[in-house]
């Protein structure tokens, strides 16, 4: 089974979650549970308005918002998540200006592959 992708997305300069983003990690949170699902992996990006160090940071801060939402609800076992980070180095749309799209955490869920 290929992996979901599921993305919270951020206002520009923000790395708090909306009302609809912690939707998505509610969602996220019970699919992983209900489904039985192996591991999550978040990547946080942002767009490339501001300094590569300043977007480094808040790409940063924006997947450990969701790595630390995601692990309140209580549906996600230590050990199961890891956050990276990737600033505007890897953007989701390539736009050098304000895209909204790359103002976001992907969100991963992996699951357990059958053996033969």
């Amino acid at each position: 089974m290929h992996p979901s992708l599921y993305q919270v997305r951020f206002d520009t300069g923000k790395y708090d979650i909306s009302p609809e983003g912690q939707q998505t990690i509610d969602e996220v949170a019970s699919i992983f549970q209900d489904e039985h699902a192996s591991f999550i992996t978040l990547v946080g990006h942002t767009d490339a308005v501001g300094s590569a160090a300043a977007n480094a940071e808040l790409a940063h801060r924006r997947a450990m918002a969701v790595h630390d939402a995601l692990m309140g609800t209580g549906k996600i076992p230590a050990g199961r998540m890891e956050a990276a980070w990737t600033g505007e180095e890897e953007q989701n749309v390539q736009n050098p200006g304000a895209e909204p799209r790359n103002r976001a955490v992907d969100i991963y869920i992996l699951y357990n592959v059958p053996q033969p």
